[in-house]
């Protein structure tokens, strides 16, 4: 079924093609794209095959991306076996120094670090057409640096600070092929977010699944995160009082530079244009209609878009006080009393590319959209008729909105005051050998949600048909598949009306910090032959 100067025989392929420009509506009066029923046929090709001339050299050329079959060769599918092993490689350097620099101060540095690399070929296919997890990076370091000091007998502090950082950078193809789209024929849009020209990913389905192996990977997903750290911890002792005290100050940072989705595109290729009935598989009996191949060759996509998503850089700063006292009542009995606070400000994004919210008491200005108002009033009686009142919809309100616009604050979410943390513990000797422990305490996570931000990516569908899917457009065909090209993401500049008539995922600013509770209680004794029994 590869094109070799000549025609593409199907006969023993076990699928009949059809020919989509002899589409015809059977119905009396019926017409292509207004057919009662759908009574749609076509005409097969002549001996099941596609003539010279209507071989598609665009389709071609993505027909061979596939290997030809080197095991069972007289099937259309499993018959070809690669050999390829995944392969792993990470290596972890870490080093700690200590030093004391006189009796009462104490330091230490520790450095580590993790670099390693995946390849995993799900395909099995040679560059350009393989895929999969494709010289995947991952990278730890972890550094910190510690100083202990005494100030006198009964007072310590400890002073830390610390930073991470974990990158990982997972292409799923050949980012440095230099096989491109001009190579074979096609004039994809420029797309501002990737300086890369590659392939567009080819996905054969059938029936809603995949039939073949996706050929080519374009897109990469990389996600940085670096946290810093600052640490304070005092200890005073107060004869029968141990007093814990001190903070923390924080940054957490996420970013996703190069995480663009497929800004070389993809496209989808099924039966649907090589079938009896376009609209609907099998309606022969005994007739196996339609096989992807023919639709490849033909150069006619079920499906396909071209991404054009910005990336986040995000972050929020975070802080936290403490007390305890570790109190002695008694030589059997000592009770711990403390509360922490903790402080974690709403997330901002460095070029304000999130939202913040919906506001549902907004005049969106669709209202004045005479369009909508039209509509309204040619859609009131039936309006009426399912008990709608059509004046309560002449006033359209709600809408995204955006932090740093129209003077709301850069944060996409409120800063949450009430994150305050009780804590109780004891331990209490029942004598030599057994203590019974004992606490509670409320805890916070950290919000870690990076947000929604709709407005700032948009995908641009390939447009396979101009009448329902009843025969395909040529625009893929043709070399140019998006001839206005790839759009542009409109941000924050549609204010209200960002995202109109599609799905928008919201969360609100006024989210709360998860709050868990934990209550521990156990006891430890001592045994024969210098063992413990701990129960909790």
């Amino acid at each position: 079924m590869r094109p070799n100067g000549g025609g593409v025989d199907f006969t023993q392929s076990g699928f009949t093609v059809y020919d989509p420009l002899t589409t015809v509506c059977n119905t009396p009066g019926g017409t292509i794209g207004n057919c009662p029923g759908n009574n749609y046929s076509r005409t097969a090709f002549p001996n099941d095959t596609i003539p010279a001339n209507r071989i598609n050299p665009i389709g071609a050329a993505v027909v061979n991306l596939y290997p030809l079959p080197n095991i069972a060769t007289g099937g259309t599918q499993n018959n070809y076996s690669a050999n390829v092993p995944d392969k792993y490689r990470y290596w972890q350097p870490m080093a700690r120094v200590d030093y004391d620099i006189n009796d009462t101060t104490r330091m230490y540095s520790t450095f580590a670090y993790q670099h390693g690399t995946e390849f995993r070929n799900s395909s099995g296919f040679a560059s350009p057409a393989e895929n999969g997890n494709i010289n995947q990076l991952r990278q730890d370091l972890v550094a910190s640096q510690d100083m202990t000091h005494i100030f006198s007998p009964t007072l310590l502090a400890d002073f830390k600070g610390s930073f991470t950082r974990y990158i990982q950078v997972a292409p799923n193809g050949d980012l440095s092929s230099t096989v491109t789209p001009a190579s074979i024929g096609l004039n994809m849009p420029n797309v501002f977010t990737t300086t890369l020209k590659l392939l567009p990913e080819i996905n054969p389905s059938s029936n809603g699944c995949c039939y073949y192996q996706q050929a080519v990977g374009n897109s990469i997903g990389t996600d940085i995160y670096n946290t810093i750290t600052f640490d304070n911890d005092w200890t005073k002792t107060l004869d029968k009082h141990t007093i814990h005290f001190g903070g923390e100050v924080a940054f957490f940072q996420y970013g996703n530079p190069n995480s663009v989705g497929s800004p070389n595109g993809q496209f989808q290729f099924n039966s649907s244009n090589t079938q009896y009935n376009p609209l609907q598989r099998n309606t022969l009996s005994g007739i196996n209609d339609g096989f992807i191949v023919g639709d490849m060759l033909l150069g006619y996509p079920s499906s396909g878009s071209v991404d054009n998503n910005e990336t986040t850089i995000q972050g929020f700063p975070f802080w936290a006080l403490y007390l305890q006292d570790d109190w002695k009542i008694s030589k059997n009995l000592t009770i711990n009393i403390g509360l922490r606070y903790d402080l974690q400000a709403g997330l901002r994004e460095r070029y304000n590319r999130l939202n913040r919210g919906m506001c549902f008491t907004c005049v969106n200005p669709l209202t004045s959209d005479p369009t909508y108002q039209a509509n309204l009033v040619k859609d009131a009686p039936g309006l009426a008729a399912a008990g709608i009142n059509p004046a309560s919809l002449s006033t359209v309100y709600g809408g995204l909105t955006f932090p740093g616009v129209n003077g709301n604050t850069k944060n996409a979410y409120d800063t949450d005051w009430s994150n305050i943390e009780p804590r109780l513990g004891f331990a209490y000797s029942l004598g030599p050998k057994t203590v019974l422990r004992g606490g509670y305490g409320i805890f916070y996570a950290v919000g870690l949600e990076g947000g929604s931000n709709d407005g700032f990516s948009i995908s641009t569908p390939y447009t396979t048909s101009t009448n329902g899917g009843v025969t395909p457009t040529s625009y893929f065909a043709s070399g140019n598949p998006f001839p206005t090209g790839a759009q542009t993401p409109p941000g924050s500049s549609l204010g209200l009306l960002t995202a109109l008539g599609n799905g928008a995922s919201v969360d609100f600013p006024g989210r709360r910090i998860p709050r868990p509770q934990e209550f521990s209680f156990g006891f430890q004794r001592e045994l024969p032959g210098q063992m413990v029994l701990d129960a909790r």
